[in-house]
């Protein structure tokens, strides 16, 4: 077994203050009720979810599905062309699925409504793990999305870059 827990005001340096783990515990929204109640600081932490080295969630896939699904590398139809790119955010990740099903509809009924919705809408542009995740603007053209369906570009039914 581990090292016995210390108490919430065990948590605190030799001048008093709050120690940095305590101060961590802290911007998670772990108080000292939730310490007494014996809530798990590992849970708090957010380290439930995720794995120390990314080979532990390659080991036990079902129990980091969150951490290893946010790290796939999707298709993105972009200005540019059709993209992989790995790393983004959440609402983004979103915003690109949302992007896949209305060229979906544009290109099996000719609606366009949808897909105005993304005109000018980028994607990307930050730093997300200390990696860069380049900045995209959607495609919402329709000439583009027409010529990449005529030369089988689009696979409308996985967004997700084939895992090697």
């Amino acid at each position: 077994m581990g090292k016995p827990r210390k108490s919430w005001d065990e948590m605190v340096d030799a001048y008093g203050n709050p120690t940095a783990h305590r101060r961590r515990l802290e911007r998670k929204g772990f108080t000292r009720e939730s310490h007494a109640a014996g809530q798990s600081q590992k849970e708090a932490r957010g380290h439930g979810n995720t794995p120390e080295r990314p080979d532990q969630a390659r080991r036990d896939p079902e129990r980091y599905k969150k951490y290893l699904q946010a790290r796939r590398t999707l298709r993105v139809v972009t200005t540019e062309g059709i993209v992989t790119v790995s790393g983004l955010r959440k609402k983004d990740r979103s915003t690109v699925a949302r992007h896949w099903n209305a060229i979906g509809r544009y290109l099996d009924s000719g609606k366009t409504d949808s897909l105005s919705k993304f005109d000018g809408k980028m994607i990307g542009g930050y730093k997300k793990d200390g990696e860069d995740v380049p900045k995209y603007e959607l495609e919402t053209r329709l000439d583009p999305l027409d010529d990449y369906e005529n030369t089988n570009h689009i696979n409308v039914d996985s967004i997700y870059e084939k895992d090697d």
